[in-house]
């Protein structure tokens, strides 16, 4: 009941980082006999750091990177050169195929 109501204000304030190492934090504390500041600061350096990475992922997204330029040349001679290999492969089959 208790866990739910703590949940619940997490999930209000959008405490996210907190909320998702929340029974981690807990139970890691009761084993170890942590202080509740101890449980309160491994919590509140899981916000900052989901903070942080969401600031990044944002500002990844809002970034406009330079397309990769790839010269057309470069393209259409390796397309002709596909083009190429696959004919003489072709033509070898159809040539093995009539000497038979």
């Amino acid at each position: 009941m208790l866990r739910n109501e703590i949940m619940e204000l997490m999930e209000k304030l959008k405490l996210r980082g907190m909320q998702s190492v929340y029974d981690e934090a807990l139970s890691n504390g009761r084993k170890s006999r942590s202080t509740p500041e101890k449980i309160i600061l491994e919590m509140l350096k899981a916000e900052a750091t989901e903070r942080h990475i969401r600031s990044i992922r944002y500002r990844m997204g809002q970034a406009r990177f330079p397309a990769p330029r790839i010269s057309t040349v470069l393209i259409s001679k390796g397309v002709r050169l596909m083009k190429t290999r696959f004919n003489h492969y072709i033509r070898g089959i159809l040539l093995n195929s009539i000497s038979i």
